[in-house]
């Protein structure tokens, strides 16, 4: 006579004792994947209540999305290679999808920014493209931490926004370009990134902030004889640097300039070792007895602008206090540089501080974009920077869509770029039409070109380099009550810097 007993725990099998009978002893190894955790580090998960090797998705075929969920859960997608891919992988950490959409008709789009107001851009365009579409070629969003995404390239998502720097875009070229795919980025504009067909940027480029920051100088009244330099000697910022002594010397050619490199914030050990050798480039600097400075870089320049000051203030004479021009990245420090000298002086510093950047929007326009992303986020008041992503990722959407592809080749999307940014023809204004994406997508499937303005203002780019040309804007520094300090818009300069 055999018989099978079942027991739940080990303790049970003690108390049997049956004669005649084999014991066979059955008992839950697990109910949950946290029952399977083990010293060794294995990667088990509890399946039919036994710990068991957690399946990858490279080791499931399919040959339709739903294969891959069934099997594996909602964040999976089928690929061209006709295997399952994790669409949060070690590189991404948000998915968004249409609710109503077909699973193997969503296209993927993916952002490569970091958690902020611009990847929350990005989310709030096909978020508004989704209601908008009413089904017609959906596009879900990734939100990606880092420019390894080359799985991502690989589940045939050829379209991509990124590139916070132009370092972190230099490394999403490194991937996109050989594979074929689009990137456009809202914030990298460096010069050192050179020009390719599937490279696009909905912000102004070095080469054009070096031409406005030059013609600035040349404005002044009266303009200045010997100019000081100070850039981050880095490849970007060394490539600016040489752009803009170019055009300085084309502005004003009788002008001595004299440029001093320096380390940038992040390679020193300690905040002591950086404050020593800004001392010293300052130390350098004084001699050329300039009558303007000018700042590249960040955070740095008002650090670098206060040691300025305070070598300026131990000289007998002291010079002429100069005019200090910052460019855009270290325009929003400018602040910093009041703050650290004495209440007393303010005044007088605040009317020599200025800084210059790309328009990046207009009031009404930014009022409208403030809107929509408090509304979909809770948040006011993001930053005038962000609403770029939000027209990288329109033209994304658009580009996309109008190629009636599922998964479009970058290339295609590219060419389709130009019919959205067609002079002459229908105005589509994401800023002042709630529906505008829809209507812009009505159009594009009728085979019409269209004239699609952004949150920043009219798309208008430099079809040679896929860059947007752009006004610039001049920045005071205002004071209340002399202690509070922001930044206020002083001045815009009409016509396109890129014509000059």
């Amino acid at each position: 006579m055999s018989c099978r007993i079942h027991v739940i725990a080990l303790a049970a099998a003690t108390a049997a004792s049956l004669a005649g009978c084999s014991l066979t002893l059955e008992f839950e190894q697990c109910r949950n994947d946290a029952d399977c955790r083990n010293d060794e580090g294995l990667d088990l998960v509890c399946a039919s209540n036994t710990c068991q090797p957690r399946t990858k998705p490279e080791d499931v075929t399919c040959v339709s999305t739903v294969d891959c969920v069934e099997v594996l859960g909602a964040d999976h997608v089928c690929t061209p290679a006709n295997i399952c891919l994790d669409l949060l992988g070690a590189h991404c950490s948000e998915v968004w999808r249409p609710a109503a959409a077909s699973l193997d008709q969503i296209t993927y789009l993916p952002v490569v920014l970091p958690p902020g107001a611009a990847r929350n851009a990005t989310r709030m365009a096909v978020q508004a493209f989704a209601e908008q579409a009413s089904g017609q070629s959906p596009i879900g969003w990734l939100g990606c931490d880092q420019p390894a995404i080359g799985p991502i390239l690989g589940g045939g998502f050829s379209t991509l926004v990124g590139g916070r720097t132009t370092d972190d875009t230099a490394s999403l070229l490194a991937l996109t370009n050989p594979a074929g795919a689009l990137l456009i980025t809202p914030s990298a504009r460096g010069l050192s990134l050179g020009n390719t067909p599937l490279l696009w940027r909905t912000v102004a480029g070095d080469d054009q902030e070096a031409r406005a920051m030059a013609a600035r100088l040349a404005a002044l009244d009266p303009p200045p004889t010997q100019v000081l330099t100070l850039a981050p000697n880095d490849l970007t910022g060394r490539a600016f640097r040489e752009a803009f002594s170019r055009e300085l010397l084309a502005h004003l050619p009788q002008v001595n300039e004299a440029v001093l490199l320096y380390t940038p914030a992040d390679a020193f050990g300690s905040a002591q070792d950086r404050s020593a050798a800004y001392a010293a480039v300052a130390d350098q600097g004084l001699p050329h007895e300039a009558n303007a400075v000018v700042l590249l870089g960040t955070h740095e320049a008002s650090e670098l602008a206060l040691h300025y000051l305070a070598r300026r203030d131990q000289l007998d004479p002291r010079p002429p206090l100069p005019r200090f021009v910052f460019a855009r990245d270290a325009v929003p420090f400018m602040p910093a540089v009041l703050e650290g000298v004495s209440a007393s002086f303010r005044a007088t510093l605040a009317t020599a501080l200025e800084g210059v950047t790309p328009r990046y929007s207009t009031p009404e326009r930014y009022a409208e974009y403030a809107k929509r992303y408090s509304a979909r986020f809770g948040v006011e008041g993001p930053p005038t920077n962000s609403a770029p992503a939000y027209d990288a990722t329109a033209l994304a959407l658009l580009g996309i869509a109008a190629s009636g592809r599922l998964r479009p080749l970058g290339s295609e999307t590219s060419s389709k770029i130009a019919s959205l940014i067609t002079p002459g023809a229908p105005v589509v204004d994401l800023a002042f039409d709630p529906d505008a994406l829809a209507t812009g997508l009505q159009h594009l499937r009728r085979g019409d070109p269209i004239d699609l303005e952004g949150m920043t203002g009219p798309l208008e780019f430099d079809l040679g380099s896929q860059t947007l040309t752009s006004d610039f804007v001049g920045w005071d520094v205002q004071t209340v009550d002399g202690s509070t300090f922001f930044l206020r818009e002083a001045r815009v300069f009409d016509g396109t810097w890129s014509n000059l």
